[in-house]
């Protein structure tokens, strides 16, 4: 029997990425191992990406596509067409299919109850600062809307978007959301899903592989050079989920079926793990 006690009330934020979310099956997957942690009392808060199909919508739109440091440059014509995709098509359809299945969710943006605030990010390389457009960097989160549908069963799921005192709107980067929400809520867990196994010091050599490290270990990897691309809003964000109040955060497979068990009861060498 499964000791309930261990789960229940644990919050654990979940980032589902757009690289795993390409058929109804795998998504079926996602939604039977989250309802699975739910009858165990854990408490669940998804965020969700869609780079894939943002990709795909700009590119019919004939909207150029372009990645500085990991980070999808955002003009202001493309802005409008992340936003009806993340915060419109995207997030409606995965809240729909957890309340398919009996799972009380709610969807929603940054926008929404104040909840993500953000300013203009600027991405430094060497020693030139990179404008991006309207990618955002997070300035405050305001956890009590989703304390609210928390305390009520519901399960937020939310779309990274957010938004500035004049009204701009931003793109922000999921795993960075995902990570900010984990330390303000104090969660238990922050789970990172994308479509590889997790860190490894060399991605073509499969010996180097990283099952655990410490996120002073986390950083000098990123300070080193080692971590390089997509990866580094990754490890950033479990970086500062742990800084902020974070027990663990971890960087799984989710192409993997049952992932989010395996890694619910800490199958051994599972994905990536960064401690404090």
């Amino acid at each position: 029997m499964i000791p309930k006690e261990l789960f229940k009330d644990k919050i654990y934020v979940i980032k589902f990425g757009g690289s795993i979310m390409h058929t109804d099956h795998e998504k079926a997957c996602f939604i039977d191992n989250v309802l699975f942690m739910k009858d165990l009392g854990v408490k669940i808060v998804i965020v969700h990406g869609g780079g894939q199909f943002i990709t795909k919508r700009l590119d019919a739109m004939q909207i150029p596509t372009e990645f500085k440091e990991g980070y999808r440059v955002t003009t202001k014509e493309a802005m409008k067409e992340v936003e009806m995709l993340l915060g419109g098509s995207i997030n409606k359809d995965l809240t729909m299919n957890f309340n398919q299945q009996g799972l009380k969710a709610v969807g929603l943006t940054g926008k929404d109850g104040a909840c993500i605030k953000a300013k203009k990010k600027l991405i430094k390389k060497g020693d030139q600062f990179l404008d991006i457009g309207n990618v955002g960097e997070i300035e405050a989160v305001d956890t009590h809307y989703i304390d609210l549908l928390l305390s009520n069963e519901y399960i937020p799921v939310v779309a990274p978007i957010g938004y500035d005192a004049e009204g701009t709107t931003y793109n922000l980067n999921a795993d960075d959301v995902a990570g900010k929400l984990c330390g303000a809520l104090k969660a238990e867990k922050l789970i990172l899903m994308t479509d590889v196994d997790g860190l490894y010091k060399e991605f073509s050599d499969a010996s180097s592989f990283i099952p655990e490290l410490t996120q002073q270990e986390a950083k000098a990897m990123i300070d080193s050079g080692i971590i390089t691309d997509g990866m580094i809003p990754k490890l950033n964000s479990c970086i500062t989920s742990l800084e902020e109040g974070a027990k663990s955060a971890h960087i799984i497979n989710g192409m993997t079926k049952n992932s989010l068990l395996y890694e619910l009861f800490s199958v051994k060498d599972f994905g990536t793990t960064v401690t404090q």
